[in-house]
């Protein structure tokens, strides 16, 4: 049935209720909502209204759009709670990626009206007016619309894993971390005792999951992989090669190929994660390439895209969280708010989830080294080593920790287990 059958349907209804909403929605077996949509939409577009008694609530309704070049007149008038010009855009089901708001008033009045019984009732309108301007062709909102929506398209259709087969697994969950990887980082032996460019930071990567998991899964019956790719994965932001604040970093590549070079890993450490398991991977900002690892993060959400195994969140929030069982991860590059401020956000993030959890921990990296602080009662932050080589200005400063990456392994009470991986020295060879 077209939508056109299903507005002259709606109007027919109604008068064979004899102009009683209730009952036709009731033969309809439709929400009243829904039926005074469709009546609205009837009288809109075919000019087409119940006869023996017209609905008056539908009657009062309206919404037009009028287009004249490249502005638009928007007029909402609705019984539905209107607070926020955002609740009349998606009332009107206005394209938010073509039209930009210039100029809006909402207002509210009431009206009186008869009930389906008879009776008189008074009900309140919503009143919108708004002047929308359309967005220029190039618009960051359009295009990274349409960019997602070709990427969506090609997302490559993997075969299913061989654990797929299983009706039942694990309750075991793999945290897999490997911070402050830093492809495009420069590194000198001469000048640091250490080589590092965008060939050892790929093999460094490569070999830290295959490590990781494959101790975890030697061991463990796996469940879920919750797989942390983000995390300063790029030394430096841009055709600039500084951080994302400006600070000039030593570079060993051109950009591009630094984040192709990135995103290639990422996609690599995912596979990896899903031939052991279900993933979620949740990706976040950091301090050295801030922009890019949103659009990395955008990247491996299209690849897996159409795969059923793998969860890809790459949301806007500086801090992320994850709930296994009686615990809460909270993840998170670590530049930002300080210890105290870290509980606060937790808690305001996810209120429930720290009531009723008695493990919480946050998990960070930034830093480079590995420390334990569990000064807040139940509340633990862990920060994670990383595995990307010195280089000339962390030496001058004597910044020069120990390199690992981490696996944690949890069950749904709390941390069984943390499993490393440590480099050797010949890793660092050119």
């Amino acid at each position: 049935m077209t939508e056109e059958q299903k507005w002259t349907e709606a109007v027919e209804t109604v008068t064979e209720c004899g102009g009683s909403p209730t009952k036709a929605a009731r033969r309809l077996g439709i929400p009243r909502g829904t039926l005074y949509s469709r009546l609205r939409r009837a009288k809109e577009h075919l000019g087409l209204e119940p006869t023996d008694a017209e609905d008056q609530a539908v009657a009062s309704e309206k919404t037009s759009l009028k287009v004249s070049g490249d502005i638009a007149s928007l007029v909402v008038t609705t019984k539905r709670r209107i607070r926020t010009i955002e609740d009349a855009l998606d009332y009107a089901e206005v394209d938010r990626d073509m039209w930009e708001v210039h100029t809006f008033d909402i207002t509210s009045h009431e009206q009186a009206q008869k009930s389906d019984d008879g009776d008189p009732i008074v009900i309140r309108l919503w009143n919108v007016k708004a002047r929308l301007k359309r967005r220029s062709i190039d618009h960051p909102l359009r295009v990274k619309d349409d960019v997602m929506r070709m990427l969506t398209q090609y997302s490559p259709k993997i075969p299913s894993p061989k654990w797929a087969r299983r009706k039942k697994r694990g309750e075991i969950m793999v945290e897999i971390s490997v911070p402050d990887i830093h492809f495009g980082k420069l590194a000198d032996a001469e000048e640091t005792g250490e080589d590092y460019n965008l060939d050892i930071a790929s093999r460094l990567y490569d070999k830290a999951y295959d490590h990781l998991l494959g101790e975890a899964a030697k061991a463990y019956d796996i469940g879920l992989v919750l797989n942390v790719p983000s995390n300063d994965i790029m030394h430096y932001s841009g055709s600039r090669y500084t951080t994302t604040a400006g600070t000039r970093q030593d570079s060993c590549a051109v950009w591009q190929r630094t984040y192709r070079t990135a995103r290639e890993a990422m996609v690599r450490g995912a596979l990896k994660c899903r031939d052991v398991a279900p993933v979620k991977n949740i990706c976040h900002s950091d301090n050295h390439a801030q922009d890019e690892s949103f659009y990395l993060g955008d990247a491996l959400w299209c690849y897996f895209n159409n795969d059923k195994h793998v969860e890809v969140d790459a949301g806007m929030a500086p801090y992320k969280f994850h709930r296994h069982g009686n615990c809460l991860i909270g993840l998170g590059h670590g530049h930002q708010a300080k210890y105290p401020e870290l509980q606060s956000i937790m808690a305001k993030m996810r209120p429930r989830d720290f009531a009723e959890c008695t493990v919480k921990e946050y998990h960070m990296g930034h830093l480079h080294k590995e420390m334990m602080i569990d000064s807040w009662g139940d509340l633990v932050l862990r920060r994670i080593g990383s595995l990307s080589a010195t280089d000339a200005w962390h030496m001058g400063m004597g910044y020069c920790g120990r390199k690992s990456a981490q696996a944690f392994v949890w069950s749904r009470e709390g941390l069984e287990a943390t499993i490393y991986f440590t480099p050797s020295p010949e890793d660092y060879q050119a």
